[in-house]
C-alpha cells in the first residue's frame, strides 16, 4: 500500500496509551510525532531511542515505525528496542487479525513474517513496571553513514520479579535482557 494512502486511515495513524497503560501505534505514525510525543518519552525512552534514529531529521516526518519494521533490516534501529520492550504487533489480512511477538517478525535480511495479503496494523507496547528501563544505542563508522554496523538494545528490571526474559532474548544476570542486531537478522535463543 502506498504511503500516503496508508497516512489516510485513522487506525494507522493512531498513537495512544490505553487505560491499562499499552502504547499503540498505527503502523503508519511518523516517527517524528513517535519521539516528540512527551508521555512516550518519559514511559519508554528505549524505543524513542530506537525510533529517533530512524532516518535523518527530513525523513523522520514521513518514515514509520511500521515501514521500517516492514523492510526487515538487520540494520533496522526499531526492532531491537521493540523487543526488549516486549512488543506485540497486529497483523490483519483475508483470515482475519492476528497478533505476533516481536521477536517472531523478522525472518532473515529482507523477510518479515507476513503473509500474502497481510498488513502490519499496529505495534502494541505494554505498559513499563515500577524499576524497568531499557535503551537502544547502535554503532556507525562514520557520521555521514546512516546504517548501523552494530546496534543493541537492552532493558533491566531492577527488582526481584520473575528472572525469566521474554521468548528469544538472551538472560544476562538474571535481570538484564540485550538483544543485539545487524549482525544476526534474528535474536538469538533465551539461554
Amino acid at each position: 500500500m502506498p504511503s500516503w494512502m496508508s497516512k489516510r486511515i485513522p487506525e494507522l495513524m493512531s498513537l495512544e496509551i490505553g487505560a491499562q497503560g499499552v502504547l499503540t501505534i498505527g503502523a503508519s505514525v511518523s516517527c517524528q510525532r513517535i519521539s516528540r510525543d512527551p508521555e512516550v518519552a518519559r514511559r519508554w525512552p528505549g524505543l524513542v531511542d530506537g525510533v529517533s534514529l530512524i532516518g535523518g531529521t527530513q525523513i523522520q516526518g514521513r518514515a514509520s515505525l511500521g515501514g521500517n519494521l516492514c523492510t526487515a533490516s538487520p540494520a533496522g534501529d526499531a526492532i531491537p528496542a521493540l523487543i526488549v520492550h516486549g512488543a506485540t504487533l497486529v497483523i490483519a489480512g483475508p483470515g482475519g487479525r492476528r497478533e505476533m511477538a516481536a521477536t517472531d517478525f523478522l525472518l532473515g535480511p529482507g523477510r518479515n513474517a507476513l503473509a500474502p495479503g497481510e498488513l502490519l496494523v499496529a505495534v502494541r507496547v505494554p505498559a513499563p513496571v515500577p524499576g524497568f528501563c531499557a535503551a537502544y544505542l547502535r554503532f556507525i563508522p562514520r557520521n555521514e553513514m546512516d546504517i548501523a554496523v552494530a546496534s543493541a538494545g537492552i532493558s533491566m528490571r531492577l527488582d526481584e520479579g520473575p528472572t525469566r526474559p521474554p521468548s528469544r532474548l538472551v538472560k544476562f544476570r538474571r535481570r538484564i535482557w540485550l538483544r543485539v542486531s545487524a549482525q544476526r537478522p534474528k535474536p538469538p535463543p533465551a539461554q
